[in-house]
């Protein structure tokens, strides 16, 4: 580290210098370092070992999260849960089905971890629950609609980055309801 930051010879010298002086191009070097280290970890690929085919559990978040800083929605007048809701489908903490057959014995391949609720017979990511599944329609329209979504964005991958990255105060509150409601909905769907 002390070579990135220009300090090698000063450590290798035992110089003694103001920190003062460096202490914002430290900061700003370290700072790179470490955003450079953070984007290179969640588009990083997962190995693929002879029995693991589980792909990398970030590879919903790496959709959205384009900047190193605080995300919005954690400063919007949000409550505990609303935000948690947010985290937890943001970062892959949840239990669809993309995410409960990566713990299964043997792990289930991303691609055969099926939605339970549709016939769409393709994987119950967070995409699919966002955007696609049927069984959370009637409170995607509603989402939508409160949101002008149909009228404003036309691609569906647009309209998951938008709402993923929670970037209002309109969005995170909606978002978040939308999100609670649908995996109440998905609760009572997988009991009854």
């Amino acid at each position: 580290m002390c070579k990135k930051t220009n300090l090698f010879n000063h450590w290798q010298n035992q110089d003694v210098f103001d920190l003062t002086d460096n202490s914002n191009h430290i900061r700003e070097t370290l700072q790179k370092e470490y955003t450079t280290l953070f984007f290179n970890e969640i588009n990083r690929e997962e190995s693929k070992n002879s029995n693991n085919n589980s792909g990398n559990k970030l590879r919903t978040y790496k959709l959205f999260k384009t900047s190193y800083e605080t995300e919005p929605y954690i400063t919007h007048k949000l409550s505990y849960t609303s935000r948690s809701f947010i985290s937890k489908l943001r970062i892959s903490a949840h239990d669809l089905e993309i995410e409960r057959g990566r713990y299964n014995r043997p792990r289930i391949p991303p691609e055969n971890r099926l939605c339970k609720f549709c016939t769409m017979h393709v994987p119950e990511s967070e995409f699919h629950f966002v955007i696609q599944c049927p069984a959370y329609s009637d409170l995607r329209d509603e989402l939508f609609l409160s949101l002008n979504l149909h009228q404003n964005y036309t691609c569906d991958l647009t309209k998951f980055k938008l709402l993923m990255s929670c970037s209002s105060q309109e969005i995170s509150q909606a978002f978040s309801s939308f999100i609670t409601r649908s995996f109440e909905k998905r609760a009572a769907l997988y009991s009854g």
